[in-house]
Order: structure tokens, then C-alpha cells, then sequence
């Protein structure tokens, strides 16, 4: 009697458990805008309302004579970057696909710098997955 109690029980348990886990984890991030001193970078992982997935994009928002750069990087030494150097803000480079589509879960670090000449005056790095 205890046993059949006990193993509906223990099924709804591991349902609910695995029920919260999933909403939890959500859907992957597909566009992630990260601020810094001057602009911001963008990270859009999956496609999205014509914007393509697997991609980067930088912004400057501020005329300050300070360009904002975007570099994403992965496993295996891949890296894309897109810059706003050289261009009169406001400015928003185009979306940078580079190789084109990585693999699903991929682990990939971007990193977002506010930058003049060769110094770093501002920085943002996160990780995310493809």
C-alpha cells in the first residue's frame, strides 16, 4: 500500500522538479546589449526579426572622440570583431556574421571596449552560448 502511495508521488516530484528546471533555464538570449562609456555592444545569438544570428554589433552614441570595438570569440582560437573607429558618431556598425552560423551551445565570449588609439578606457566581457 505505502509502495503505490509512494511512486505516484515520487513521478510527480521529478515532473515538477524537472518542469522548474526548463523554465529556469529559459530561451537562449538572442540579443544582449552591453553598455560601456561612450556606446554599447550587441550580441544576438539566434535569428531574430531579419537580424541575423551568431553576430555582433558595435555602437557609438556619443561624439567624445572614442570608438567603441566588439570582439567575439570561441574554442579553437575563432574570433570576429567590428569596430566603429574612423566613423563620426552616433554610428552603429553593421551586423557582423564573419564565418556565418556557429554550433548550437557553442560557449563564445564577446567582449566590448570603449577605445582611443591603443588604450582601453572602458570594458564589458560575458559569456554566452551560440
Amino acid at each position: 500500500m505505502i509502495l503505490k502511495r509512494a511512486i505516484p508521488r515520487a513521478s510527480v516530484a521529478v515532473g515538477g522538479a524537472l518542469l522548474l528546471m526548463s523554465a529556469l533555464q529559459g530561451p537562449a538570449l538572442a540579443d544582449v546589449r552591453m553598455n560601456v562609456v561612450g556606446g554599447y555592444g550587441i550580441w544576438q545569438a539566434d535569428p531574430e526579426e531579419g537580424r541575423p544570428g551568431d553576430a555582433i554589433r558595435a555602437c557609438d552614441d556619443t561624439a567624445d572622440g572614442l570608438g567603441i570595438t566588439v570582439h567575439l570569440y570561441w574554442s579553437g582560437g575563432g574570433h570576429r570583431y567590428v569596430t566603429t573607429r574612423g566613423h563620426r558618431s552616433p554610428y552603429c556598425t553593421p551586423w557582423s556574421q564573419g564565418s556565418g552560423n556557429l554550433p548550437e551551445g557553442l560557449e563564445v565570449e564577446v567582449h566590448v571596449l570603449t577605445v582611443k588609439g591603443g588604450r582601453v578606457y572602458d570594458r564589458v566581457i560575458r559569456d554566452f552560448h551560440a
